[in-house]
């Protein structure tokens, strides 16, 4: 007689709507990059990134206070500015601003991806490049990873290329170079330049 749906009773009339609205995507308010909402709650469609597998995700959020900002990142009330479905705890709606690649910051703190960075002054932190490395006065950052020894004054992306899995970042001080976040010398650095193999080569020119 009754489907149920979130705590909710509704008709059994109601059941092809839903499943139509589960299962293809059909149905509710437009919030904006593939989220939904639909009888007051939010939801998320995954399309599958154009693959056969796709899904409607329940986001636990207040729907009156809910905003979509961009293809990744929502916000929402007080407490929670969640990427995708999962929490970025800590971050502050109301200061939350997206920068480069996965980097973002509040008032408070830098965050890459849902991870604070510890002891990163979010007034002065700046993204270097394509979004792999970002810095302050008091350090440098791969990703979420501190590149131990780096000096932030002198610090520069000399060589990035990102592509299919593969990445490839290069980058120096005034003392050394460095790859990713690990430190090497200046014949590694030109070795890694200039030898990179046929595969690798064959994927990065796919990318250009």
């Amino acid at each position: 007689n009754y489907i149920y749906f979130y705590g909710d009773v509704l008709p059994i009339g109601e059941k092809r709507q839903i499943i139509y609205f589960l299962d293809d995507g059909v149905g509710g308010i437009d919030m904006g990059n593939n989220y939904i909402k639909y009888k007051d709650r939010i939801f998320f469609w995954d399309d599958g990134g154009g693959q056969a597998v796709s899904s409607m995700v329940f986001i636990d959020a207040n729907p009156d206070r809910f905003v979509s900002v961009d293809n990744k990142y929502c916000k929402w009330g007080k407490k929670d500015s969640p990427y995708d479905s999962y929490e970025i705890k800590g971050a502050d709606p109301d200061t939350f601003q997206i920068l480069n690649g996965l980097f973002t910051k509040d008032g408070y703190a830098v965050f890459y991806d849902t991870q604070k960075l510890e002891g990163i002054n979010p007034e002065t932190f700046q993204v270097l490049g394509s979004g792999m490395y970002g810095k302050n006065e008091n350090s440098v950052v791969y990703t979420d990873r501190d590149v131990v020894g780096a000096d932030p004054k002198t610090f520069e992306i000399l060589h990035e290329k990102y592509c299919r899995g593969y990445r490839n970042v290069l980058a120096k001080d005034k003392d050394n170079y460095y790859s990713l976040q690990e430190q090497i010398t200046a014949d590694q650095f030109h070795e890694r330049l200039a030898s990179e193999n046929d595969e690798i080569k064959s994927i990065v020119d796919t990318c250009n």
